[in-house]
């Protein structure tokens, strides 16, 4: 029988299993030192070491077996309007840009824009549409995947796009770079790079597109599967499989890659990476390979520079100008089919990268307790790096909490050097910024704890207030003049979630942090779990969120009437009129951007924005509102007036 080893190999063997000390403090260190492989050989043999205590007879990680006849090989199988409020602002040609945590480090995103143009890949389209005039300049077709722009602008409708797609190729996951000139709007493609391996996200900074992949070095492998019960084909399939171990080499591991330029060239797929150009942490880390590359802007159609990995699973990433860190939640893995009863507390493993003109480099790798919920779980401040996590409950009596732990870069590794324990016992975190020598962080179980620390200190950071409020806050920027702008979940004191809203909090005391406006913002929206999916424009204080607003479901009279047909709706609730609506059904909504605006220290209505359907992107571009829709469609409103001006298919 044939399994998609890659599923097997990421559920199970991807998971690190570093060797535990004590529960941390100063100087301790959870990783041992990174070692490069030396060669070819002995990359292959540290591999065949690991994976010998991991091989069973459904390949690695496996457990099952459906009766089949034989021994069969394991392979991989494909498997409109507008809500205007008074007091709107002007906002002249204003634009913003990518939503992100670190200035001068873009991030990639479905939609970028220039001032004029919008850029947008969803679907099986990239288009660029041209806001003034409400036209469609360019479309390509690209294959359906996720996808991830990068755009460097050298004026409206001129520079160099990079398009970033994660896909399933038939055989296993694959990454693919395209890359185009843009020329008065238009797109010329310049080649494909095709890089083996699954997405994890991309950065930008410097002129340079930094992409980190994650590769299954097991995607390759012939492993079998028993093809028949009984403990006979059991033994079968195990031996075979050891065999496949014992018989890999470094050609059988590590990525590949092939390159199709814009006439149709195509090179022949090879290795991504040399075998001194992976190690491992010292301490088993999974056999997951994390690695990192980057292309250069104004280098179009010259190979990438292949960079560094590491053998380590790889979850989120987060980039200063300096470094790059990749982040991952490590649940304890054992081999074989068993596991303690009680195991080990959660830690997540950080490994830097760093960025330099000559490429990139592998620094060092560390770990520490608790688990992150996002990149901004993470900040590096005068080449330290910050990391907040929540601790999960473990034992009798025990509660979760949450902490600040900061790493120093010591050789190749990140040695704790000061943490702040104790935040919202019983709680998780939901949103953290760090700013400099600060940070917010943002805990929930019924209320929101906001927490300010001062991290002035490295090695003895400490709380300095706490303020309790309904709901929380899942993304935040800190401001000029002692504020603190939140967006998140709106709700009651006794923990009920109503819906989403924008938070304006005096911090200039931090002992006596002060909620002083809140603005809703609808039901429901992506901003809430994405914050590429909102926009704060500065200079103009204008918020921008995609918004869902839930309309009310009328009760149906009693008894009920014959069954209807018609589509399930409600066509005017305010009628008290019920119009094809069965007993059990969600409730209809509309879409919207909703605006506001920072008014000194109040939060104002501006109004709304009706969508054909939900947003997913909003920007603010040449003063006009722009949403990209989650059908590829585009939303063109005034910025000033919320006057609708184009609706683009």
């Amino acid at each position: 029988m044939r399994l998609r080893s890659a599923a097997f190999f990421t559920a199970a063997l991807l998971l690190s299993s570093c060797a535990e000390f004590d529960s941390g403090g100063a100087g301790t260190r959870y990783l041992a030192a990174y070692r490069p492989f030396s060669s070819c050989e002995d990359l292959a043999s540290w591999t065949r070491n690991a994976m010998r205590d991991q091989v069973t007879a459904w390949g690695l990680g496996g457990g099952w077996a459906m009766p089949m006849v034989g021994v069969a090989r394991a392979e991989s199988d494909a498997a409109t309007g507008n809500d205007t409020a008074s007091g709107a602002p002007s906002v002249g040609d204003a634009s913003t840009t990518t939503n992100v945590q670190e200035a001068g480090v873009d991030e990639g995103d479905l939609a970028e824009n220039d001032g004029r143009y919008v850029y947008l890949a969803l679907g099986q389209r990239l288009r660029v549409v041209d806001t003034v005039t409400g036209e469609i300049s360019a479309e390509e077709s690209i294959p359906a995947g996720e996808h991830q722009l990068i755009l460097f602008a050298n004026s409206p409708g001129n520079g160099d796009l990079f398009l970033v797609t994660s896909l399933w190729n038939g055989t296993g996951p694959e990454t693919q770079m395209r890359r185009y000139r843009v020329a008065d709007a238009a797109l010329t493609a310049t080649g494909v790079d095709h890089l083996e391996g699954s997405l994890v996200d991309v950065r930008a900074h410097a002129g340079y597109v930094y992409v980190v992949l994650r590769h299954d070095t097991a995607s390759r492998l012939e492993f079998v599967v028993p093809a028949t019960s009984g403990p006979e084909a059991e033994e079968e399939a195990l031996a075979e499989n050891r065999r496949v171990v014992e018989n890999l080499d470094a050609d059988d591991i590590l990525p590949r890659t092939f390159r199709i330029d814009a006439d149709g060239t195509r090179s022949n797929p090879g290795k991504a990476l040399a075998c001194d150009q992976v190690g491992t942490p010292g301490e088993y880390s999974g056999i997951g390979m994390t690695w990192v590359t980057r292309f250069e802007q104004n280098a179009i159609g010259a190979a990438f520079d292949a960079g560094a990995a590491v053998v380590a699973d790889a979850e989120h990433v987060y980039a200063s100008p300096d470094a790059l860190y990749v982040a991952t939640v490590r649940h304890q893995q054992t081999g074989g089919r068993t596991a303690p009863i009680r195991p080990e507390p959660l830690r997540t493993n950080v490994h830097r990268f760093d960025l330099g003109v000559n490429g990139v480099s592998y620094r060092g790798s560390g770990s520490v307790a608790g688990r992150i919920i996002s990149p901004y779980s993470l900040s590096e401040h005068e080449d330290l790096l910050r990391v907040a996590t929540t601790t999960d409950a473990a034992g009798f009596g025990a509660e979760s909490m949450s902490g600040i732990r900061v790493l120093e870069t010591s050789g190749s590794d990140l040695v704790q050097i000061g943490e702040v324990d104790g935040l919202g016992r019983g709680e998780q975190i939901q949103g953290v910024r760090f700013a400099g020598d600060l940070a917010f962080v943002v805990t929930f179980r019924q209320i929101d704890p906001l927490y300010t620390v001062d991290l002035s200190d490295p090695r003895s950071p400490r709380v300095r207030g706490e303020l309790k409020i309904p709901g929380f806050s899942t993304w935040l920027r800190p401001l000029n003049g002692g504020l603190l702008l939140a967006f998140g979940r709106s709700g009651t004191d006794e923990g009920a979630i109503t819906g989403v809203q924008w938070s304006l909090f005096n911090v200039a005391d931090l002992e006596n942090p002060a909620l002083l406006a809140t603005l809703a913002a609808g039901e429901n929206s992506e901003a809430v779990w994405d914050p590429h999916a909102l926009a704060y424009e500065p200079a103009t204080g204008l918020l921008l969120t995609p918004g869902e607003t839930w309309a009310d479901v009328v009760p149906l009279p009693e008894p009920m009437p014959a069954p209807i047909t018609g589509d399930a709706r409600v066509s005017d609730p305010s009628s008290g009129v019920s119009v094809g609506v069965p007993s059990m059904v969600a409730p209809v909504g509309d879409w919207y951007v909703n605006v506001g605006r920072i008014d000194g220290a109040n939060l104002v209505d501006v109004g709304r924005v009706k969508l054909p359907t939900n947003g997913r992107r909003v920007m603010l571009v040449g003063g006009r509102i722009v949403s990209v829709n989650a059908d590829g469609s585009v939303t063109v409103a005034d910025g000033s007036t919320l006057e609708i001006l184009a609706n683009i298919p």
